[in-house]
């Protein structure tokens, strides 16, 4: 063997796409689009079956939220411990067997409950090892990359899978519903059995779990990756109230129909935007996206609060496109520094702390928010949380930017 046939064995792979990667993005796309098949479909569903209040009904709804949540801290303490794939595995068994109880579901509240929650937390599991499997089979040089294109598996189940639960709850009944999600859990499943990454540690299960430390309250958010991840969790209260508010703000500022158009924008600009602006952060480095990414999620509820000055369907679209370029991109691009926080393994633990506060921020925020619109009405809530959304742009800077 001569020196370069040495050189050219020994060479690491630059680029990400891989048997593996393909694999993990099918089964996450059908992770997020089954949890939105169903979380935009089943307040109504559970009026409908259960003759209960609106409050109940959002309860069946928030409840899985519960689930994911609970499940987020136990995979981000113990996923490296058991292996990351065979706790993906087991999310996904568990999201399968929730799918197939919807069956009877309708037949108890409480059996609703108990099923919503359960399937909060396999989704809970499974969308905090999938991210992690791929940090860790993403070689870092191209990280921001990979990861960016990894996110558009999620991009792809925020657009479709609320779409197709609308369709299918509106040209069938609901059992045609739990058979589809039930054949999509099945395929995820089938297809996260065969990949080849993810294995416990060598020592063993029991050894790795011995060195997990004792769980505590302040263990919740891992120490590595907490400091960094909380500018997400003022990006995501800042967003929320375009997830939350912005189909109600349409109909006051006479724009209704178009809050739908708003989540298209959304999800085209996501797709179109993470791959170019993946491979600009591996070669600038994480504050040349983050920095712009949270300034236009800062944008983004300052273009609301102008709509109702200037109601325009133009300018009102354009929330997606901001949208987009702030919220989802710091999304992509935090996860990438995640990855790079935890060398590209372990990262179990930082995932689900970056995701726990980005839900953190997406729930309390419509909770608080609503208090605001109440007093003050909505133009007024939107400039509040342009500011808030500056306020995580200073955050960064002081507890992450400046040092890179």
């Amino acid at each position: 063997m001569t020196e370069n046939d040495s050189q050219t064995t020994i060479e690491k792979p630059r680029g990400f796409l891989s048997p593996n990667f393909v694999m993990l993005f099918v089964a996450h796309f059908i992770v997020v689009g089954v949890y939105f098949l169903f979380m935009t479909t089943m307040a109504r569903h559970a009026m409908e079956a259960f003759s209960c209040p609106d409050s109940t009904a959002g309860f069946v709804a928030s409840i899985f939220l519960v689930g994911a949540a609970l499940a987020r801290i136990a995979a981000g303490r113990y996923a490296d411990a058991f292996g990351l794939k065979r706790c993906s595995v087991l999310a996904l068994v568990l999201m399968l067997a929730s799918c197939l109880s919807y069956f009877v579901g309708d037949t108890s509240l409480p059996l609703m409950f108990a099923i919503r929650f359960l399937h909060g937390i396999s989704f809970g599991i499974a969308n905090t090892t999938m991210p992690a499997l791929v940090t860790e089979i993403v070689p870092v040089e191209v990280m921001g990359e990979g990861t960016g294109w990894f996110m558009v598996s999620n991009s792809l189940g925020t657009g479709i899978g609320p779409l197709f639960g609308l369709l299918v709850a509106g040209n069938f009944d609901y059992s045609a519903l739990y058979f589809v999600c039930s054949a999509l859990a099945a395929v995820s499943l089938g297809i996260t059995l065969f990949l080849s990454a993810g294995s416990p540690p060598k020592e063993g299960t029991h050894a790795a779990l011995e060195k997990v430390p004792k769980f505590k309250l302040s263990s919740i958010f891992d120490p590595a990756t907490r400091r960094f991840s909380f500018y997400m969790f003022l990006v995501a209260f800042s967003y929320s109230a375009v997830n939350s508010f912005v189909d109600a703000y349409s109909v006051t500022i006479g724009l209704e129909g178009w809050a739908a158009g708003v989540f298209l924008v959304y999800s085209v600009s996501l797709i179109l935007m993470r791959p170019p602006i993946g491979r600009l952060q591996d070669r600038r480095g994480e504050n040349a996206v983050l920095y712009p990414s949270i300034a236009c999620a800062a944008v983004c509820t300052m273009v609301c609060a102008v709509c109702s000055l200037v109601p325009s369907p133009i300018l009102f679209l354009c929330i997606g496109l901001f949208a987009a370029a702030g919220f989802g991109t710091c999304m992509s691009a935090g996860l990438a520094v995640i990855g790079k926080l935890s060398g590209g393994s372990k990262a179990a633990p930082g995932i689900a702390t970056f995701y726990l506060l980005c839900d953190f921020g997406c729930g309390i925020g419509p909770l608080l928010l609503g208090f605001v619109v109440g007093s003050l009405g909505y133009p007024a809530m939107y400039v509040i949380c342009s500011l808030v959304a500056l306020t995580g742009l200073v955050y960064y800077h002081f507890a992450h930017g400046r040092n890179q």
